[in-house]
């Protein structure tokens, strides 16, 4: 049989080949039927077909998994009743129609939303064609369609990561900006006063080295919320950082308006915040700015208001309006860090000794190393301008250990000398002993002097014992073990009471200066220290008092049983020459 036969030699055929033909015909058109619906069977896409009227007459397996329905289901059934959601359907039925009909053009592509039988809401990507009759009349539509609902909704997740605060789902300081610069646009039209206030959880840092980040990001959760309840509608609250927020107060007409949500945002700080180790008590410092005066955009404002905030915490405040002197002293404040940086790399530090005395034989008991800073060309710079910022950064961390490398070398050579018998104490700052491993840092730098453990005394401020209990007692269980002694300093000026005291291995209060300075004409200076030693003896502590400057203070003190003492009376602080020629004419001081 020919495959291919001519019109006009159909009627030549015989009966039997005419039904040959229509047999054959038959075949190949199942085959390219059956075909089509094995094409249709495995598509990974939805495929769709519609008559004039919008009802269904071909849907795919792809189409009724995605739709969550069956073709006996599906079929014959409207689209738009049954898969479009009831606000959109009957426009979405008017828009099919004028399509069918040639009033409107169709789009190849587009995406929507669509309603499953299940009444789930799924996101499909269409590409559209209408379907024509051999005489080009429109007798319906087919689409094909992909489901990009997951799509969609990472890159939703994605857009909102980007803008939005994972942990408290507040608007982040990419999404402030945008904010900040539309409320400036609104206050300028309105000819109102805009407020930033720039909000800092004071010590998250240290609650995070503690107790652990889940704890840090609990308080951080829970302020978050506090801080929303109290801010109007109109106003945004945003988390910019680890334990900042930033608040934006519209439509002021004065400054002074914004004293409502400030003294609210202290009052929430004076409300214990609970976690699952306990109540913790926080406080809180602001630093504010206003648009205008302070400044005319958004960057501006927000550095303005943080600039306040820093020098609120430099106060001790809760809070600081912006003033323009304010910039000039954060522009020393950032040369001074710079300098800081600077020294600590070119080894500027240096230390300096002051000797501690037994205050019944005058012998010398001891030394304290007091750091220096000897800087090339403002000569050498006292601890109190230094040691507050380096706390602040961190600095105070390598500085305390380039301090307790040098003093341990000095004291190894006075004592092969033989010329110093007694420990030398060193101050860990309260950042240097929250760290995890400071037991191991401090023992191996006093192994690399070669110097014995005896001779270090570890001195720490009672803030450090506000720490968890568990933790410090270990810490000091292993530098007694070693030999090294702990001494708690500037005692009766923190918060340390009998039952932090008493669970922990301390061998030495050193009575503040501040304490002996009106001695002994000052009766509850004298009460004080009076309590301290009875407290001391009770516990089995030693004590030693700073800042001993006349007779009569030393002979008071000695007579109120206090065991040692330091000052100028015996010596000012002498840098390493000069103290070694101390030691060597002053084996004992007696009865000065």
């Amino acid at each position: 049989m020919k495959e291919i036969i001519k019109r006009g030699e159909i009627e030549k055929l015989s009966h039997s080949e005419l039904v040959n033909l229509n047999m054959n015909l038959s075949k190949k058109l199942q085959q390219s039927i059956a075909h089509e619906n094995l094409y249709l069977d495995v598509a990974s896409v939805l495929c769709l077909a519609l008559d004039n009227e919008g009802k269904i007459v071909l849907l795919n397996p792809k189409g009724c998994e995605i739709l969550e329905t069956t073709k006996e289901e599906a079929i014959g059934k409207n689209w738009f009743e049954m898969f479009v959601s009831k606000e959109q359907s009957t426009h979405a039925k008017e828009l099919f129609l004028a399509i069918v009909t040639g009033k409107h053009d169709m789009a190849e592509y587009y995406e929507n939303q669509v309603i499953t039988a299940n009444a789930n809401q799924r996101i499909i990507a269409w590409h559209n064609a209408l379907l024509k009759d051999n005489d080009g009349t429109i007798i319906g539509t087919f689409s094909s369609g992909e489901d990009i609902t997951k799509m969609q909704e990472s890159q939703f997740e994605i857009e909102r990561m980007a803008h939005y605060d994972i942990l408290t789902n507040l608007p982040n300081r990419l999404l402030l900006g945008g904010i900040l610069e539309h409320s400036l646009m609104q206050a300028k039209r309105n000819h109102t006063k805009l407020v930033i206030l720039y909000v800092d959880i004071n010590k998250l840092k240290d609650i995070n080295e503690i107790y652990g980040h889940d704890i840090g990001d609990a308080v951080i959760a829970q302020v978050a919320s506090m801080l929303s309840a109290i801010i109007r509608l109109e106003d945004t609250l945003s988390r910019i950082g680890g334990d900042e927020f930033v608040i934006i107060l519209e439509e002021i007409q004065e400054a002074i308006e914004c004293e409502r949500t400030l003294q609210q945002i202290i009052q929430l700080f004076e409300q214990s915040i609970q976690t699952r180790i306990g109540a913790l008590i926080l406080s809180v410092s602001v630093g504010i700015a206003v648009y205008p005066d302070d400044g005319q955009n958004g960057d501006t404002l927000l550095k303005n208001a943080d600039i306040a905030l820093r020098q609120a915490k430099e106060d001790k405040n809760n809070y600081c309006f912006f003033a323009h002197e304010m910039s000039v002293q954060l522009h020393e404040r950032v040369l001074m860090e710079q300098e800081l940086r600077r020294a600590i790399d070119n080894q500027e530090f240096i230390v300096y000794y002051q000797p501690q005395i037994d205050l019944f034989t005058g012998e010398i008991l001891g030394a304290e190393a007091l750091v220096r800073w000897r800087h090339p060309t403002l000569g050498i710079i006292r601890p109190d301008t230094f040691i507050p910022l380096a706390e602040s950064n961190r600095l105070i961390i390598p500085i305390g250990e380039t301090v307790l490398t040098m003093a341990c070398a000095a004291v190894k050579k006075w004592k092969d000398a033989n010329i110093f018998k007694g420990r030398v104490s060193v101050n860990v700052s309260g950042k240097q002993f929250q760290l995890p491993d400071v037991v191991e840092t401090l023992t191996h730098i006093i192994e690399q002097s070669s110097l014995d453990f005896e001779s270090i005394e570890l001195e720490i401020t009672e803030s450090v014992l506000m720490g968890d209990p568990q933790v410090l007692s270990e810490k000091f269980s292993r530098f007694k073990a070693l030999g090294i002694e702990v001494a708690i300093d500037d005692f009766g000026t923190g918060y340390s009471s009998l039952s932090y005291l008493k669970r922990f291995p301390i061998d030495k209060l050193k009575i503040d200066q501040s304490f002996v300075r009106e001695l002994p004409n000052n009766d509850s200076d004298s009460a004080i220290i009076k309590a301290i030693i009875a407290m001391a003896n009770a516990l089995g502590f030693k004590t030693i008092a700073e800042g001993i400057e006349e007779e009569d203070q030393a002979s008071f003190l000695k007579e109120l049983g206090c065991m040692q003492g330091q000052g100028y009376l015996y010596a000012r602080p002498l840098d390493e020459q000069a103290f070694e020629a101390f030691l060597i004419a002053n084996s004992t001081l007696h009865k000065i």
